[in-house]
């Protein structure tokens, strides 16, 4: 009977601990390594990060993504957007550097930063978004979109 208990809790144990790998080998971290807006080989922008993340394929620099992503930044500085960033379409954490100069992403007046789908959720941390604009909406002084940076 000890014996018998024995293999079964060694058996249920070996279970736990492949359902605990196999859940932390699900989220991936993602990071970008240059300012560069767009996409640049071998190397990992953040566009080709939320491209990585939302189809769990491996682009230009950035590793596939899992479904479940983390976004970090191994450089600091701003990424001057020349167009909106791509839709986040599942689970997507984007986290800056804690200290400064940290990361700011500028739409430069001229481009709305980032989309959201229906159904996705994304959560930012230690990033300045800056100088966002949505064509055609009205901003708070009626006569621009300034301000859009995330819809």
């Amino acid at each position: 009977m000890i014996r018998r208990f024995g293999r079964t809790f060694t058996a249920l144990f070996a279970l736990f601990a492949v359902l605990a790998a196999s859940s932390t080998a699900r989220a991936a971290t993602i990071m970008v390594d240059t300012l560069t807006d767009g996409s640049v080989t071998n190397s990992c922008t953040l566009h080709d990060a939320i491209t990585a993340a939302n189809t769990t394929t491996a682009t230009n620099g950035c590793v596939a993504g899992t479904g479940n992503e983390a976004i970090q930044f191994s450089v600091t500085g701003t990424i001057a957007l020349t167009a909106t960033l791509p839709a986040v379409t599942g689970t997507l954490n984007i986290t800056g550097p804690t200290g400064a100069p940290g990361i700011t992403i500028d739409g430069g007046r001229a481009v709305q930063i980032m989309q959201v789908n229906s159904g996705a959720a994304l959560s930012l941390q230690y990033l300045t978004l800056a100088h966002g604009s949505v064509t055609g909406a009205s901003g708070s002084d009626g006569e621009n979109g300034d301000g859009g940076a995330i819809l």
